[in-house]
């Protein structure tokens, strides 16, 4: 029924579908509602339902509108959220963000964000600390920061997290 809508233009029928589909509780409809929002650049109505998104379950939205945000170069707001998030329950936020500042060349930033999502059980985040000691020649720490990750369960695509 929605690609009826969206194919007639109906944008209204589309949100209503869509707001009447998250009002039983599905959550993928609040996500597919905020990244409609922000597409049409509606960023505070897109933070509104990918909280409300998330509440219902659905981890995607937070780390999607940190995306929006960081991309944005609102880089506070985007680290505000993945803060709240983690607060929430959601680490995996942070280390979107961290992967960001990381591609994005601030080390510092990207490390302190990964601390703080491996301290709240992101074992991805130990694994991508333990690559930054690697590449900042701190063999020693890189092996510390793998054997963490390794005793929390992370094990990479290679099959080992002492690559």
């Amino acid at each position: 029924m929605v690609g009826i809508r969206e194919e007639a233009g109906d944008q209204k029928g589309v949100e209503d579908l869509h707001r009447l589909a998250a009002d039983r509780g599905d959550s993928d409809a609040l996500y597919r509602l905020a990244m409609r929002r922000q597409e049409i650049g509606d960023r505070a109505g897109a933070e509104v339902l990918a909280w409300q998104a998330s509440d219902h379950g659905n981890g995607h939205a937070l780390r999607r509108l940190a995306r929006m945000w960081e991309q944005a170069g609102d880089h506070e707001r985007a680290e505000a959220l993945a803060r709240q998030a983690a607060h929430r329950g959601n680490p995996h936020v942070l280390r979107g963000v961290a992967e960001m500042r990381e591609e994005a060349g601030d080390h510092k930033s990207a490390e302190d964000l990964y601390r703080l999502a491996a301290d709240r059980g992101n074992t991805t985040a130990l694994y991508r600390l333990s690559m930054m000691r690697e590449q900042a020649g701190d063999r020693d720490g890189a092996e510390v920061l793998a054997r963490q990750a390794a005793d929390y369960g992370w094990i990479s695509k290679q099959g080992s997290v002492l690559t």
